[in-house]
């Protein structure tokens, strides 16, 4: 119910805040929760927005975020949005199915990435 997606959200809010990985705890709150593929979507996608958003926001507000930095954030945006229109197209010739292995195998790489960076941390000291 509504405390688990509360939970689910601070746990992704809080794992954003870590390591940058804000919609893993949603992601898997969505599986367990049996949502069919576009609510999954409909719900990672907005969630990571709003985290994204504040994100930028708290940024702006403290002034980490300089005019000096418009141009590199000019020449990122493409970097942005190609990847998310190329990924558009590819979950319209997802089935349900395959969607759901897609997040999963996406789950299992970070969870390996987070768990590698936190070895090669504690390695060096």
């Amino acid at each position: 119910g509504r405390l688990g997606d509360a939970a689910a959200g601070l746990v992704g809010g809080l794992m954003g805040g870590v390591g940058g990985f804000t919609g893993v705890a949603p992601a898997v709150w969505c599986t367990l929760r049996g949502y069919d593929r576009d609510e999954h979507r409909a719900v990672l996608q907005n969630f990571n927005l709003a985290a994204l958003a504040a994100t930028f926001g708290s940024l702006l507000w403290s002034g980490a975020v300089t005019p000096a930095m418009l141009p590199a954030l000019a020449t990122i945006a493409p970097a942005l949005v190609i990847p998310s229109i190329i990924g558009s197209r590819i979950y319209l010739g997802l089935s349900a199915t395959a969607f759901r292995r897609v997040v999963l195998v996406v789950l299992t790489a970070s969870g390996v990435v987070m768990i590698g960076a936190s070895l090669l941390a504690a390695a060096r000291g």
